[in-house]
């Protein structure tokens, strides 16, 4: 009930641009209401806890899901934790043999399927280790065919997708979610292992470690590309022209109304989850290039698909939030919204003079945009919105402040023999950003590069399914402009003067207006 009232509450808003009073006030009673209800379940949970059952797992689901709902996530993750030993002490793990209805198999096995994949989402999203160990767990995964939807209790009819059953999204969720799950768990040990190698404190500071990890990298995500082409026709939101499901073409999505709604809804979820799982995956090679000579093609690369991922999320959440209500009251839009905007503002910074430049700083507009409209119903949006709009100015104008600083670059005195001398001095603009475009990755380029056997074909643009009209290795361009850089990360946490002054509080507090 608690999250149903959570939920409930944004149909209460109003589609004016501006929130009433009375939209303020509906919300702010039933956030109150619902937090009541959470509370009480809180309290009754406490009363359970020596008898646990199979019911108090699912009890504990739904308040993980409505802290979760609330950016809550410390305390979802906590609760996890509490949910997870009442899974060991009724031995949800096990499948046992005096267990012998269907119906009743097929219940514990959904419901440790969901904790499970619970576990890996919220695991992954705060970079702390797995509370529940799937391998030592003899469950068989939950059917999803027509029989074992009509086990459920639930009926929700697909006319003309006989491939599919509402239970189908689940089962391609959580093996989405384990895929990137084990790709980020191989990859931060894959990490370790080239720092010791390379006897470097991180694996930005050795150009050759990383392209050895951006090689790992693209091996290990094509399961991810695999997963995407065995998703079930019926579960792919068409694109409109040639565009294809799960690409970053910048293609528009093709809504079919005549689709039952919570069908529509789950195309729509499992696209915005491969987008935002794939960002996840591509982002730790947004980055200062190393200051050394040494080309990374393969790091680039990656950084190229990060962005193309964080844009086609950001325009395909921007054409739902206006086309559409599908996305009204999901709250993980938000932090969606917010990561791809931070992979998005991170590439202008450090590559201001390269073909996607202008795109990508184009498109922090369209992420400040859906801020603004999801904004009327969630606080921590509003705060989102002012807050990248803030980045995005001061993002302009320190690439302008570059761009200035090239131009005087060509001015460069030559000596009594003809020959250019650059300045040695740089602009305070220059060490305090650390901005450099991106390297030049001509197939001459690549040719050089240590990892010449890795297929760059098959990750280029970031699709690997089909055609894609995004940016692509040939398009990433170097304007020499010899200034040094450090090879450090960029998503750690933006540093330095953009955001010294900003309070992120927000990130973690009450998702709901309050």
């Amino acid at each position: 009930m608690a999250i149903c009232m959570q939920y409930g509450s944004t149909f209460l808003i109003s589609d004016d641009d501006m929130l009433s009073n009375d939209d303020v006030d509906h919300v702010k009673v039933a956030s109150q209401k619902s937090y009541a209800l959470y509370c009480r379940s809180q309290r009754l949970l406490l009363a359970d806890i020596e008898n646990p059952s199979l019911m108090t797992v699912q009890s504990y689901i739904y308040c993980i899901i409505y802290l979760y709902n609330t950016s809550s996530l410390n305390a979802a993750y906590a609760m996890l934790g509490n949910a997870s030993r009442v899974t060991q002490t009724i031995g949800l793990q096990f499948q046992p043999a005096s267990i012998t209805s269907v119906a009743d198999r097929q219940l514990r096995a959904r419901v440790w399927s969901v904790m499970a994949m619970l576990d890996s989402q919220l695991s992954m999203a705060l970079g702390r280790p797995a509370t529940i160990n799937v391998e030592k767990s003899n469950i068989v995964s939950p059917g999803h065919s027509q029989d074992h939807a009509s086990l459920s209790g639930s009926m929700l009819m697909s006319p003309n997708h006989d491939d599919i059953t509402w239970l189908s999204f689940h089962e391609n969720c959580a093996h989405l979610v384990n895929s990137v799950q084990q790709i980020q768990y191989d990859f931060s040990k894959q990490v370790i292992q080239a720092q010791e190698h390379h006897a470097v404190k991180s694996f930005y500071d050795s150009p050759v470690a990383l392209e050895e990890l951006a090689s790992f990298l693209g091996r290990e995500v094509r399961s991810v590309y695999g997963w995407a082409e065995n998703v079930p026709e019926s579960l792919k939101i068409p694109r409109k022209g040639s565009g294809e499901s799960f690409s970053t073409e910048r293609t528009l999505l093709k809504f079919n109304t005549f689709s039952p709604i919570w069908l529509q809804r789950q195309r729509l979820l499992l696209e915005i989850l491969y987008h935002h799982l794939q960002l996840s995956n591509f982002r730790s090679f947004l980055r200062l290039p190393p200051g050394s000579s040494f080309i990374t093609p393969l790091s680039d690369c990656h950084s190229i698909n990060c962005l193309n991922h964080a844009i086609s999320l950001t325009n395909i959440i921007h054409q739902v939030l206006t086309d559409t209500d599908l996305l009204r009251g999901w709250s993980p839009v938000v932090q969606y919204q917010w990561d791809s905007a931070l992979c998005i503002l991170g590439f202008t910074l450090t590559n201001p003079i390269c073909p996607p430049s202008p795109t990508a700083r184009k498109c922090l507009q369209t992420a400040i945009c859906s801020f603004e409209i999801m904004g009327k119903y969630f606080a921590a949006s509003r705060e989102a919105a002012q807050l990248m709009r803030r980045l995005a100015s001061q993002a302009e104008m320190l690439v302008q402040q570059f761009h200035n600083n090239l131009s005087s670059r060509k001015t460069d005195s030559r000596d009594g023999s003809g020959q250019i001398v650059t300045p040695a001095a740089r602009s305070s603009t220059t060490d305090a950003v650390q901005m450099l475009a991106a390297p030049a990755l001509t197939p001459e380029y690549i040719q050089k590069c240590p990892s010449a056997g890795f297929d760059l074909s098959s990750f280029v643009g970031g699709s690997g399914i089909g055609g894609n009209e995004s940016f692509t290795l040939d398009e990433f361009r170097i304007v020499s402009t010899g200034m040094i850089t450090n090879g450090s990360p960029v998503l750690g946490g933006i540093s330095g003067d953009l955001t010294s002054e900003v309070d992120y509080s927000w990130i973690s507090g009450d998702g709901i207006i309050d």
